[in-house]
């Protein structure tokens, strides 16, 4: 019944849609198309993005901002392949914009293909040194890739372009590749630098704290790991769970962060529909039993 309402809701958007575009006073006028192609895409509806967008590129086809958001729809569809096909002529339409390799990056990711990940990642940061969301995301794509020295130099520029006060973020996600190296002195350092103001002792007991619920955490999940792989086979076909636990113990700690940190972005962005995936797909992890059907 759910999946009728839900056919029923998109075709009578995508009347009203076509509808839209009829209705628009000045054909050679692309910004209407493309706000309407932005709402709808950050709304969680870009299937109904796709033909604003596409009208835009028709009467700006040399604007490589165009191709480059219905890549963004694209890619949120799971239609990488169309995604990656419109960065390609975003970036060629616009070889200096940063941001088109950042986001081609992610639909590499996406499709396992690790070198053009970085290969795009690397290319973004070449462009734009000094953007710290695409040092970010490169720093933890590679601590995802058992990579963590390569990636604590994209930490330490991400740090480095922030004021004591805003940095603290970063020096903490710093600490924790710092804690997973077994480096207890520069963790220490990165956890009490991020104590800023009068409390800052109590910042740093806080910290304190936090490293060893850390460390509880981590000896739970060898502990769980171990008592999995002493299952039998047998036993692993019973257990419908096995999958998603075995799963989201094995997770390494980074991944769980940055996804984290991505969902965090989106709703400071208004993206919320985005964010409600990222955050369902966390809840997913941690918390198998919630999304079991």
């Amino acid at each position: 019944m759910r999946r009728v309402v839900k056919i029923a809701v998109i075709s009578v958007a995508a009347l009203f849609a076509i509808a839209m575009l009829a209705a628009l006073p000045n054909p050679k006028d692309a910004n209407i198309s493309i706000a309407i192609a932005r709402t709808l895409r950050i709304s969680g509806l870009p299937q109904l993005a796709i033909p604003f967008y596409t009208y835009t590129m028709e009467r700006a086809p040399k604007h490589g901002i165009v191709p480059r958001s219905r890549g963004l729809a694209y890619h949120a569809m799971g239609k990488h392949d169309a995604a990656i096909a419109d960065y390609d002529l975003s970036e060629k339409l616009e070889p200096q914009v940063a941001y088109t390799n950042y986001l081609r990056a992610q639909t590499y990711a996406k499709l396992g293909r690790h070198e053009e990940v970085l290969k795009d990642l690397d290319t973004a940061v070449m462009k734009a040194p000094k953007d710290a969301k695409i040092r970010y995301y490169r720093a933890y794509y590679l601590l995802d890739n058992k990579k963590p020295w390569q990636a604590i130099s994209d930490l330490n520029a991400v740090v480095a372009m922030h004021d004591p006060k805003s940095a603290g973020y970063y020096l903490v996600r710093r600490a924790h590749v710092y804690e997973d190296l077994g480096i207890a002195s520069r963790m220490w350092a990165d956890h009490f630098a991020s104590c800023k103001g009068p409390a800052r002792q109590k910042c740093m007991l806080k910290s304190i704290l936090h490293v060893k619920k850390r460390q509880k955490e981590r000896e739970d999940r060898k502990r769980e790991i171990a008592k999995f792989e002493q299952m039998t086979a047998e036993d692993r076909k019973r257990s419908a769970e096995f999958r998603h636990l075995y799963a989201t113990l094995t997770m390494e700690p980074q991944e769980l962060q940055f996804r984290i940190h991505r969902s965090n972005s989106l709703i400071e962005s208004k993206q919320y529909w985005p964010a409600i995936s990222e955050l369902s797909t966390i809840v997913a992890m941690r918390h198998p039993k919630w999304t079991r059907s």
